[in-house]
């Protein structure tokens, strides 16, 4: 929230300094940034008119599995249809060599040239994380960008 914060205070400036006070603001965004100009508006009324949220979940929730089904309904319609399999497959040899501990560990260290060598349960969360955020990204911003997922998923 610090962000909207931020953004609330460079608003009033701005607007303040080029004697715009009576202007209208609406924040847009889409997916998070969706969810940040929506917040804005709620947490900051006498500053925004009005908001557009495209593709924004709203509603914080722990397991938001239905995500991903987003993301996988889309890489099946504008990819290649053999994208939705690959990805999972490499997630599920990612979850082996989890599973295998320290030496699993040892070779995602070599497979994704980690930073520093992963030891434990929260370094992996990050690699998940950082990995499915990757394709998250590529497929919410810009289906343009499916075909950087490797050799079986290419754009239609």
């Amino acid at each position: 929230m610090q962000g909207i914060a931020d953004l609330a205070r460079l608003l009033e400036r701005v607007l303040t300094e080029k004697n715009a006070t009576d202007s209208t603001v609406v924040t847009v965004g889409g997916f998070y940034a969706g969810n940040l100009a929506a917040w804005f508006k709620l947490k900051y009324p006498h500053i925004a008119d009005g908001s557009i949220a495209s593709c924004a979940p709203l509603t914080a929730k722990a397991n938001f599995f239905e995500y991903m089904e987003v993301v996988n309904d889309a890489l099946e319609y504008f990819s290649d249809v053999t994208c939705p399999a690959a990805i999972r497959n490499a997630a599920e040899d990612i979850a082996e060599l989890i599973a295998g501990g320290s030496s699993g560990f040892q070779q995602l260290d070599l497979l994704f040239d980690t930073c520093a060598p992963i030891t434990s349960e929260k370094d992996v969360s990050i690699l998940l994380s950082n990995l499915m955020g990757n394709i998250q990204v590529s497929v919410g911003c810009s289906y343009q960008h499916i075909h950087v997922l490797g050799d079986n998923c290419k754009l239609r």
